[in-house]
């Protein structure tokens, strides 16, 4: 973004607690695992969002590049959901930032390139995120000119993806009891063919990058990857960041040199903590009943989803409860059907998915014990959800010469107890 056009953009006043990162540990944040262990307080919930979440984007298109001509281009898929490279779009009436191109749909953007084949498929939405970028052979095609536009008129996709863990322990038999810490983490990822474009040009001509976030009122410890970036402005409930092109270039050609034949490379660029808002941000409840005798144990477990933090009603999938049982099992019985392990002395029921309206249930289990009674311990849930964030963030601004083909966004559990003391 040029000088003028960052002019137009709002300038730092106020906003979430920023942590700054010296360039020696920034690094170090943006990999360290998790290494938390029982949790008596929300500050014990401190699971690094890096260790539980995916570490690329990959398979963000696996479309065939067009050898016929040298103006190919890509065809916008015809169903809705779909985030793919497509004609640059143009900022809103009155938008604040000149020079700034701006999407309108909080979730998905469908763009369209005219005059483009029609048997050119278009490209697969990636199921899954993995942590090593995606090696085969068919990259993401460079942009390539069409008829009548110039060099300084190209856009160059970008894919940007937001990953958020929520941590929740509720206690004893009140769901509203509950400590919450969600954090997330935001990742970039450029085609090769892209990297090698950027690296053609020189300091002068390299265009420069900055994303604006906005619904970022939620945000606090806001830490950018200082080696890659740094936070321009913040007000107004939106973070503009701005690139350093020259050290986003050098790191991703350091990425194409050790995996040549990877089609994406991807850069962790920001972390964050969402503010504790209590139960509103717990996408499902959970509460465990308890009732151990000499001769057995009965567990119930009751559960029931949060509309009020999911309200695009997105369904949570993989969805899973875990609970141990001491004592010796000898029997169990269950409903719905679930699974016993006696090599691990758990019970475990697995749900395709939980959505609204029919969002709440129990589960019920009891077991015969040989060496009774046993004891209550933590029931602990599991899950996923696509297409939303629990911080409710969003990018609908990026820089002339930049196009955003893919904005991904996720939330997964990480450590979700229900404790009954």
């Amino acid at each position: 973004m040029s000088g003028s056009s960052l002019d137009t953009l709002r300038s730092y006043r106020s906003g979430s607690t920023l942590v700054p990162l010296n360039d020696s540990e920034s690094r170090s944040n943006l990999t360290k695992g998790d290494k938390s262990g029982s949790h008596n307080s929300l500050l014990d919930l401190d699971i690094d969002v890096t260790a539980n979440l995916p570490r690329a984007l990959t398979d963000l298109t696996d479309q065939r590049q067009r050898a016929a001509t040298a103006g190919a281009a890509f065809r916008s898929p015809k169903s809705s959901g779909y985030l793919v490279p497509g004609a640059r779009l143009a900022p809103p009436p009155g938008s604040r930032a000149a020079g700034i191109s701006s999407q309108h749909s909080p979730e998905t953007v469908r763009t369209s390139t005219p005059n483009l084949p029609e048997d050119d498929p278009p490209p697969p939405l990636p199921g899954k995120m993995k942590t090593a970028a995606v090696s085969h052979p068919s990259a993401l095609p460079s942009p390539i000119n069409s008829p009548g536009q110039s060099g300084a008129d190209v856009a160059y996709p970008i894919a940007i993806a937001f990953s958020e863990v929520v941590n929740t322990m509720f206690k004893d038999l009140d769901p509203n009891q509950c400590l919450v810490k969600v954090t997330g983490d935001m990742m970039i990822s450029f085609p090769t063919s892209v990297v090698q474009r950027l690296a053609s040009h020189t300091s002068s001509t390299l265009p420069a990058l900055s994303l604006e976030i906005v619904h970022a009122n939620e945000l606090e410890h806001v830490v950018p990857n200082s080696h890659l970036l740094k936070i321009e402005s913040q007000e107004n409930n939106a973070i503009v960041l701005k690139f350093s092109m020259e050290s986003l270039v050098t790191y991703l050609k350091r990425l194409v040199s050790q995996s040549p034949s990877s089609s994406y490379h991807n850069a962790d660029i920001l972390k964050y903590q969402v503010k504790n808002s209590g139960t509103s941000a717990v996408p499902l409840t959970l509460c465990s009943h308890w009732n151990c005798v000499p001769t057995g144990t009965t567990l119930t477990v009751d559960y029931a989803y949060n509309s009020n933090a999911l309200v695009g009603g997105q369904p949570l999938t993989g969805v899973a409860f875990i609970a141990p049982i001491s004592g010796g099992v000898q029997s169990m019985t269950s409903k719905p059907d679930a699974v016993w392990s006696a090599e691990q002395s758990r019970v475990l029921w697995k749900l395709n998915e939980i959505r609204p309206p029919a969002g709440s249930g129990s589960l019920q289990a009891q077991f015969k014990l040989s060496s009774g009674p046993g004891t209550p311990s933590s029931v602990a849930a599991q899950f996923a959800c696509e297409g939303t964030t629990l911080s409710g963030i969003n990018i609908p601004v990026i820089s002339a010469g930049y196009r955003l083909s893919l904005l991904k966004k996720t939330f997964k559990s990480g450590k979700y107890t229900a404790e009954q003391r």
